[in-house]
């Protein structure tokens, strides 16, 4: 009975170490005969069991030759099932180095002392343009010819057998890859008792490294020209002091630029000691937040304000596979202020706009009101945004909707050059107005017509005015018409004649827009040189007296009276007026009256006798010498 519990208690150590093997998170998956080492270690623990029971109850017979041999069992199930775990990681590690040599793009393979291939990679099959079946087990001289083996290789095979690694570089012939010089390294494997058994050999084509190491450095120097011809800032950085400050490794020139500083004074250097306001403007808590999750970060807009430096940055900030942390960042100073000074600027556009005394309105293509100021909505007798949302045509007479419409299309169809529209419009109590639109088009950005911006200005008043000018100036010409007497209106600057009445006209024809001294005196070549204009007006160029002079026109040879004055013309302007009546009759009658005057004084003087003559007129008396 001593020996029970001994087996007992192996029997359970074997099934506990045989499980702590198979469920192992590393062994669990793969091994079969552990498992069934398992279950065997079960049966004879159940078996064992089983006996200790029956002895228990008196039940024996050839138990003890039973327990006997089931306790020599127990370890030799427990060796298996542990030599096949171990079997079986040997394998998996085995596969993994055979794996990671076939992968490798140099020649590798291991010849044993007899210098036959016990094992080659993938990269050696494919430059001798063999199988794995038709190399291993042959030896060296097969494979790569006996003059080779002799003259190149067996003499470095040999010192490497004797227990010395060998470098050296050679030239040979494959026949898949031709000539090439390779890099060749003999390294010597030791078995038991430290006995070399065989040589590992690498060989690396050096003209494809160098190629390798060329094209290595090519990309870089583009990196490199890449890394400093971006016009975003790139700095790169070493976490430190557990990823609460970082150390710069390099930036490009366009972060020297932006930030003012050089790459030589930065590199190495803290970021907080760089820009010691890093902290107040939130990169720094970004970049360690990236350094810690690896997850993309970005400062949508970052103001940095330092001792000496202040400026907007919009920054990206992610982690490489390395542990180094990117910054890449645009500046947005210049943008910011842009955008500023676009609000202060539109701040004031708005305000001169509200204040405007003239409606400013804005269509879309559609005809609805996108924004119209507090002017435009008082001529029109509304609240200020009333308008906004509503077609333009909203509460308008509908002969004026339709043609404000044609007119509308008609300069779509045609993007003619906009002029001044006049028409009229209908206010919120149903009252029509004169107004006047200075319109332009709203264009896109590919100058496509998406509406119309109008200054509206009402023109009632001046409609009425205009209106009444137009009533007096017919009055005027009515009157100047029905005069016996030449009228005419000039510029005094250029002569044009403005008007000319009837009697003008039928006297010299369609004179108006023409010169005065051309078309009234026939044959000049330059103003009259008795012109009246430069005696109208006074030092400060307001107009005088008029002035009252007689003239005979000798194409006509008939006199004149002429009344010339400056008066104000309806366009603002001071024009020459000027009214010359015929007087020629009266000159001749004033000529006749001279003629008899003097006859009578003669018969007078011829009598001998005294007279005198009181003119009533004047109270003159004249008396003879006989009187």
């Amino acid at each position: 009975m001593n020996w029970i519990i001994p087996l007992d208690a192996i029997a359970l150590l074997s099934i506990l170490v045989a499980s702590f093997f198979l469920w192992n998170s590393r062994f669990a998956k793969h091994y079969k005969e552990a498992r069934f080492a398992l279950f065997l270690l079960l049966i004879l623990y159940f078996f064992q069991g089983t006996s200790s029971i029956l002895e228990r109850s008196g039940i024996t017979s050839s138990l003890k030759v039973v327990k006997a041999y089931l306790g020599l069992m127990l370890p030799m199930v427990l060796f298996f099932a542990v030599y096949a775990l171990l079997k079986e990681q040997s394998e998996i590690k085995l596969n993994m180095y055979r794996s990671l040599v076939s992968l490798n793009e140099d020649i590798i393979y291991f010849i044993d002392s007899n210098y036959l291939y016990c094992s080659v990679n993938e990269a050696f099959l494919s430059a001798h343009g063999k199988k794995h079946d038709e190399v291993i087990g042959c030896s060296v001289a097969e494979i790569v010819g006996k003059n080779t083996f002799e003259s190149k290789l067996k003499a470095h095979f040999d010192l490497c057998l004797s227990g010395e690694m060998i470098k050296f570089q050679e030239v040979f012939n494959y026949s898949s890859l031709g000539l090439r010089e390779m890099d060749v390294i003999f390294h010597p494997v030791r078995g038991k008792s430290d006995l070399i058994t065989g040589v590992v050999v690498s060989c690396r084509d050096i003209a494809e490294h160098n190629l390798r190491e060329l094209t290595l450095k090519d990309k870089e120097e583009r990196f490199h020209t890449l890394f400093d011809g971006m016009t975003d800032g790139i700095a790169v950085c070493k976490a430190v002091e557990k990823g609460t400050d970082f150390v710069f490794k390099d930036i490009n020139r366009a972060a020297q630029e932006m930030d003012g500083v050089l790459r030589d004074e930065v590199i190495g250097r803290k970021l907080t000691e760089v820009f010691p306001g890093v902290k107040k403007s939130g990169v720094l808590d970004v970049m360690c937040r990236v350094w810690k999750t690896g997850n993309t970060g970005n400062c949508i807009e970052t103001h940095y304000n330092g001792d000496d430096i202040a400026f907007w940055r919009k920054n990206t900030v992610y982690k490489l596979p390395s542990g180094e942390v990117v910054a890449v960042y645009s500046d947005e100073t210049l943008i910011r202020h842009s955008v500023e000074a676009l609000r202060r600027s539109e701040k004031r556009y708005r305000t001169l706009v509200e204040t405007m005394v003239h409606g400013v309105h804005e269509i879309d293509i559609s005809g609805i009101t996108v924004f119209a100021n507090s002017a435009y909505h008082r001529i029109l007798g509304y609240e200020n945004g009333e308008l906004i949302g509503r077609s333009m045509f909203f509460n308008q007479d509908p002969d004026v909707s339709n043609s404000l419409m044609e007119y509308i299309e008609s300069r779509i169809q045609q993007k003619s050059k906009p002029k001044p529209w006049f028409g009229k419009a209908c206010k919120k109590d149903g009252t029509l107005i004169d107004i006047q639109a200075d319109w332009n088009y709203r264009l896109s950005d590919r100058s496509e017509i998406t509406g119309f911006i109008s200054i509206v200005t009402d023109i009632s008043q001046r409609v009425k005015n205009e209106r009444a000018l137009k009533t007096e100036h017919s009055r005027f010409v009515a009157i100047m018409d029905s005069l016996e007497a030449l009228v005419f209106v000039s510029d005094m600057d250029t002569h044009e004649i403005l008007f000319a009445n009837k009697k003008i006209r039928k006297q010299s024809g369609e004179v108006t827009g023409g010169v005065c001294w051309q078309n009234l005196r026939r044959g000049q070549t330059a103003p009259c040189s008795l012109c009246a204009i430069p005696l109208l007006l006074d030092a400060n160029g307001k107009p005088e007296e008029p002035h009252i002079w007689e003239f005979m026109n000798p194409v006509e040879n008939r006199w004149y009276q002429s009344s010339d004055q400056a008066i104000s013309w309806p366009d603002g302007r001071i024009v020459h007026l000027g009214i010359a009546t015929d007087i020629t009759q009266r000159k001749l009658a004033e000529d006749a009256l001279l003629v008899e005057s003097q006859r009578l004084t003669n018969i007078i003087d011829g009598a001998n006798a005294g007279t005198w003559q009181w003119n009533v007129q004047t109270g003159e008396l004249t008396i003879n010498d006989r009187w």
